[in-house]
């Protein structure tokens, strides 16, 4: 996860509670979001081997963050996919205000994973 996440987040794992994702696993990060340190708390709601894992947020930044990654075959390779649903904290004062760069950020760090793993496995993008 380190690896294909952007450097300007300076993300960091900080404990996990198994070496491999499984559901129940706890993950702790730490990252700074535009100079903001922050702590992240993760928990592996659900997981499926080969074929997905949703981690929620426990703490963060985030009032809400559930994220679904899929992995569905397709022809020889696998087809990788995220579905992120998010609520900004501090009701619609948060959506009014954040919003518009939190979305911006979002979509800059899927991009970032998208090249890096074509890049990194020799990838077509779809």
């Amino acid at each position: 996860l380190e690896e294909i996440t952007p450097p300007f987040l300076n993300f960091k794992v900080e404990t996990t509670t198994s070496k491999v994702v499984a559901k129940g696993t706890k993950i702790t990060y730490k990252l700074k979001l535009h100079g903001i340190p922050l702590k992240w708390h993760t928990t592996i709601e659900d997981f499926a081997a080969n074929s997905f894992f949703i981690d929620n947020q426990t703490k963060g930044p985030y009032k809400r963050w559930h994220h679904t990654h899929t992995f569905t075959p397709l022809n020889k390779g696998t087809l990788l996919g995220d579905r992120v649903l998010y609520r900004l904290p501090f009701g619609w004062l948060g959506r009014c205000v954040a919003h518009f760069y939190v979305k911006k950020d979002v979509q800059k760090i899927f991009s970032y994973r998208t090249q890096t793993l074509k890049k990194r496995f020799h990838l077509r993008q779809m």
